[in-house]
């Protein structure tokens, strides 16, 4: 803790220890103990501290939501009795890593919990939020109620109609504005991409997949199908990719050499349809195993060769607390024409 001066902006006093991590089991497979996360709450006389302990990734087990409460913001701290208040128990759960614990109350009064997680077998999708319903015990505590887990199904926290299972990020470009489901991999730059009338252009940027920057969009779901129609201009290379990061990506390209798969590492083995610089490009991922499909004007549907498996392209594997997302992209010179984004909440392979 340390105090501030009256306009937030410099710290007035040397900062001081006020708290300390709940002492996590040592029979528990934990990340590291990284205290981390805290969220001050005042409820009723209390201030109510909820921090994350356990590690945010790594083992099933690793993560938590503790909670501790004092009379003063600066302690002392009394833990909670039911401390972990949440977290996974078992690598065998749906829900791994569960922490990162935030209260929300509704207009109504009735209390949650926020939490992140990775689900079991797709942490490819990322850190996921979750929601938790929580109740307050006599003695002032609070506690997830018994019988709920983070796989329960729960009832609206707010009366209303219920959302879609996804949300649909298919785009065919006829707004003179980019949707908000897009977002470019750390340099947005307006001049680069224009967009209505039904196509979106983008201008080559960098040699290759690995210092470009691409047009990401999240989505979610076990087995998913993107496509997109791609033409290019003579020395730029476009097309569709599941893209990690600049160093982890995977997809189906369109460049003067003809039409390829691109391999997570990078290497392209082979190639079809030369002198093509117009295609349908079509990318199946089929729970974190991914096919390629192409059509050229005039010819049926083709599927390449080489697939893809992905399940590595994750965390605990290379770092970053990043998803794995469809990505458009254009690179070398010049620039690509792109049209039709398509998205198909299951694996979709061409009739």
């Amino acid at each position: 803790m340390a105090e501030l001066t009256p306009d937030g902006l410099a710290v007035k006093t040397p900062p001081r220890t006020v708290f300390k991590p709940w002492p996590l089991s040592t029979s528990e497979r934990i990340e590291c103990i990284c205290l981390e996360a805290p969220k001050l709450l005042e409820r009723n006389g209390y201030f109510y501290l909820n921090v994350a302990e356990g590690g945010t990734a790594g083992p099933a087990t690793s993560h938590s939501v503790v909670s501790a409460r004092s009379r003063h913001a600066d302690g002392p701290w009394e833990f909670s009795p039911y401390n972990p208040i949440v977290r996974t128990r078992s690598r065998d759960e749906r829900w791994m890593s569960v922490g990162h614990g935030r209260l929300v109350d509704t207009p109504a009064g009735k209390w949650y919990m926020t939490v992140h997680s990775y689900e079991n077998g797709y942490r490819t999708l990322g850190r996921q939020l979750l929601l938790l319903p929580i109740e307050w015990t006599a003695d002032g505590w609070y506690r997830v109620p018994q019988g709920i887990t983070a796989d329960s199904a729960i009832p609206l926290p707010v009366p209303g109609a219920s959302q879609h299972p996804f949300l649909d990020p298919s785009d065919d470009f006829t707004s003179p504005n980019l949707g908000l489901q897009w977002g470019f991999w750390r340099d947005f730059d307006a001049s680069r991409f224009t967009v209505g009338n039904g196509t979106l252009t983008l201008a080559a940027k960098g040699k290759s997949v690995a210092d470009t920057s691409p047009l990401t969009t999240p989505v979610g779901g076990h087995a998913y199908t993107v496509e997109i129609d791609a033409e290019i201009e003579s020395g730029c290379q476009s097309g569709l990719l599941l893209f990690y990061d600049p160093d982890h990506a995977t997809g189906i390209l369109l460049d003067s050499e003809g039409i390829g798969v691109r391999l997570a590492n990078g290497y392209i083995p082979s190639r079809r349809e030369k002198g093509a610089t117009r295609a349908t490009l079509r990318v199946v991922n089929d729970r974190q195993e991914v096919d390629f499909y192409f059509r050229v004007p005039g010819k049926p549907w083709q599927r390449m060769q080489e697939s893809a498996e992905i399940s590595g392209m994750q965390h605990n594997v290379l770092g970053g607390f990043l998803d794995v997302r469809p990505a458009l992209f254009a690179c070398g010179s010049g620039k690509a024409t792109l049209r039709n984004f398509r998205y198909w909440p299951e694996a979709n392979a061409p009739a």
